[in-house]
């Protein structure tokens, strides 16, 4: 099975946070390559979400991959993933795209993470962005502010400061 060595796999898990890394050692693995500066953009935008009224860590990032979700008035699974949708889609559709996806997190991983979300579905969609390019560092305000600038425009969500 391609990919399936459990040296390959990084775990997105928080109760297993850094066994990824600490399984890879010193060890460069194909195709397994953490770049400073898109790890250091990653961290970086978990900062300014952690600041933000507009939008929640889901997780802190263990490598380069940043996953948040739009807060939404209430905190419900259902809203959190009909923003999360929203917010995909008016960042393709804008006149100054932002591209970003998505990932299912399930209502126990959800429950574990964000106690106070009320989980009325099985999963919600949250917020996924990767920093690979190194040159994310040297613009990762811009990215953080457009996120916003769309989860600002939904009609859930909640404002900074309520």
């Amino acid at each position: 099975m391609r990919g399936s060595t459990a040296e390959s796999r990084i775990s997105l898990c928080p109760e297993r946070q850094g066994n990824g890394l600490r399984r890879l050692g010193s060890r460069r693995l194909p195709g397994i390559r953490v770049r400073g500066g898109g790890r250091r953009a990653a961290l970086k935008w978990a900062e300014l979400i952690e600041s933000s009224g507009l939008l929640e860590l889901y997780q802190q990032p263990e490598l380069d991959v940043v996953s948040y979700f739009p807060a939404v008035e209430p905190a419900t699974l259902t809203g959190i993933d009909a923003a999360s949708a929203g917010i995909l889609a008016d960042g393709m559709t804008s006149p100054d795209p932002v591209f970003l996806s998505t990932l299912k997190a399930g209502h126990q991983a959800f429950a574990v993470r964000h106690p106070k979300v009320t989980g009325d579905a099985g999963n919600a969609r949250v917020l996924r962005s990767v920093l690979m390019k190194p040159e994310s560092e040297h613009h990762i305000e811009h990215l953080p502010a457009r996120v916003e600038q769309n989860a600002r425009s939904r009609p859930s969500a909640a404002q900074p400061g309520n």
